[in-house]
């Protein structure tokens, strides 16, 4: 079967207004009018139906504003709605399920791209894949008033399991819970209950928001959360635990943020705000050296190949750290290019870095994501009980451009507390540098700090407004 551009159905979304209200109740009159019933559902029954199809529509239309040509895969096998794992969307049942989607189907308001198949005798298997159609994205817009901006995760009955964990072949694993995992599911709620309300965008231009959309398309982008597209409702972490044991990962996924190419952060903006990134330098080359009570010394990417460009070098150290068998070149690296083998680079690491040589080569990498991830937890519930949205890139983080300082003290503060050693930072270049670099060039005398007024007047950011008026045009 050939690849599709599609991504898994996300249940979890939620909204709940008079509008919208009034909408499911119609659509779900439609539904039961296609095989009128002798006898009411029974209120239970009634719930799950309503339940499907605001599930179905919901994300249809996300999908469909993402990209109109991005399918859903919806999973209409009953062992897709097996009770008993904390994964599985509980409040919802399979015949409820599929009676919502053949019935929006069968009236219209979604297009079945693909129907999906199981073939017992070859194992193989192909899930139906699914879009939204114009009428129901004109019903959901008119009658329903909706607007991305109203879409949230679905908390209590409704919320996803955000503490994840995966064995070997990253399936997700049932564990019961501790009170280790209870906190840390509480500090992650903690954390996207300021995120959820917090409007986060990209200050990029409509034609640039465009061709980065299609980049993300045309790369087909997968990490851990199934993100395909630019999907700016994906406010929400999970934090992934890793090959059946709590002690490896544990990092913070699911933010759009994390999905874009490094070069586009700049333009992220909170509520409107810029925002600046701070990065811990070497992080893990630093916490492999507290483990053994050593301090490092200079830049830890400088092993005494300067013809060889310092991120290759960087790459290559941290193949170093997470790899347990044999190690493959980065694509492009030649002798020829660089003037050293692949081999004698990894060799010039390992001396450069005797101290830790016995970490390096033996999968500790993932033990070292769990320390980095138990330090982001805490700058990241330090900045939220602040009051401060701040977004997680693993072993960066991005605040208001205004919370510089505060972020870089907690980010030291916290690397100090949990190793001991004080940690190296780096400023990221900011869309205000940028901008400032730019006006300077063009002998510009006066910047703005307020996005509101930066806008230019061709108006080439109308959708970004668009979203801004949405968004605090909310309740």
């Amino acid at each position: 079967m050939p690849h599709t551009y599609s991504r898994p159905l996300d249940v979890h979304r939620w909204s709940d207004y008079p509008e919208l209200n009034d909408c499911l109740t119609d659509l779900v009159q439609q539904i039961d009018a296609l095989k009128p019933r002798q006898r009411a559902r029974k209120v239970e029954s009634a719930k799950r139906l309503r339940n499907a199809v605001r599930s179905l529509v919901l994300d249809l239309y996300v999908a469909w504003k993402t990209d109109p040509q991005l399918e859903v895969g919806v999973p209409l096998s009953n062992r897709a709605f097996v009770q008993g794992s904390r994964y599985r969307a509980l409040f919802l049942k399979y015949k409820g399920f599929v009676t919502a989607y053949h019935g929006l189907h069968e009236l219209g308001y979604i297009e079945e791209v693909r129907p999906g198949f199981n073939d017992t005798r070859t194992g193989k298997s192909f899930v139906t894949r699914a879009r939204a159609t114009p009428k129901l994205i004109e019903t959901l817009s008119d009658n329903a008033l909706l607007r991305l901006t109203k879409i949230h995760r679905g908390s209590g009955e409704y919320a996803a399991e955000t503490i994840i964990l995966r064995d070997h072949d990253k399936h997700n694993i049932d564990y019961d819970d501790t009170n280790e995992t209870n906190q840390m599911r509480n500090d992650l709620s903690r954390i996207n209950a300021l995120l959820d309300g917090t409007w986060i965008d990209l200050y990029i231009t409509d034609n640039e928001y465009e061709a980065l959309s299609k980049r993300i398309r045309d790369k087909v982008h997968l990490e851990d959360q199934s993100l395909i597209g630019l999907d700016l409702t994906r406010r929400q972490l999970v934090r992934i635990f890793n090959n059946s044991d709590w002690q490896q990962g544990g990092r913070f996924y699911g933010g759009w943020w994390q999905n874009i190419p490094r070069g586009y952060r700049k333009y992220i903006t909170l509520d409107g705000k810029h925002t600046c990134e701070i990065d811990f330098s070497g992080m893990h080359v630093a916490l492999l050296y507290a483990e053994v009570g050593a301090e490092l010394d200079g830049d830890a990417y400088d092993v005494g190949c300067p013809q060889v460009p310092r991120q290759v070098t960087k790459l290559a150290f941290q193949k170093l750290i997470n790899a347990e068998n044999r190690m493959y070149p980065e694509p492009g690296f030649t002798e020829g290019k660089y003037g050293i083998t692949w081999g004698d680079l990894l060799e010039k690491i390992r001396t450069r870095h005797a101290p830790i040589s016995s970490y390096l080569r033996t999968g500790y990498g993932r033990q070292l994501q769990n320390k980095d991830a138990e330090i982001a937890n805490r700058i990241l519930l330090l900045m939220a009980d602040m009051g401060i949205p701040c977004l997680p890139v693993h072993d960066s983080f991005i605040a208001h451009q205004d919370m510089r300082e505060e972020l870089t003290g907690i980010m030291i503060q916290e690397f100090a507390r949990k190793t001991g050693q004080k940690a190296a930072t780096k400023n990221k270049l900011t869309f205000l540098d940028s901008y400032s670099a730019d006006m300077n060039t063009n002998h510009g005398t006066y910047l703005d700090m307020d996005i509101g007024n930066i806008l230019d007047s061709d108006n080439h950011y109308y959708e970004y407004q668009t979203r801004q008026i949405a968004w605090f045009d909310q309740g």
